[in-house]
């Protein structure tokens, strides 16, 4: 839910922020874009430097991507365990589950 608006910048106020509504609808579909422009500038000796932003809106409505945090991960043979991250990026919805399975690759399982 956006518009228009005014950025009102007092003596010594050096940023402002644009609040822009989302509405959340439910529905998984592609991200979508908005631009943001700054226009009519009312001050003496000021520019705009930057007229457009863009801003994304990632949907949240999908089940997402799931994806290991880190490509390798390292544990000491003192250690009794390693935690390997599973993260969900790209959407939250509904619950997932993933099976996994580790595989003998240097390190031998049971050994």
């Amino acid at each position: 839910e956006y518009g228009t608006g005014v950025v009102y910048f007092g003596p010594g106020v050096t940023e402002r922020e644009i609040e822009i509504k989302i509405i959340d609808d439910d529905m998984a579909e592609p991200d979508v874009v908005l631009q943001v422009q700054l226009t009519l500038i009312k001050g003496i000796n000021t520019i705009i430097a930057q007229e457009t932003a863009t801003v994304t809106i990632v949907d949240d409505d999908d089940s997402g991507q799931l994806s290991f945090e880190l490509p390798t991960y390292e544990a000491g043979n003192e250690d009794s365990s390693v935690e390997v991250a599973v993260i969900r990026r790209h959407g939250c919805d509904g619950a997932v589950t993933v099976e996994y399975e580790c595989k003998d690759s240097s390190a031998v399982a049971g050994t």
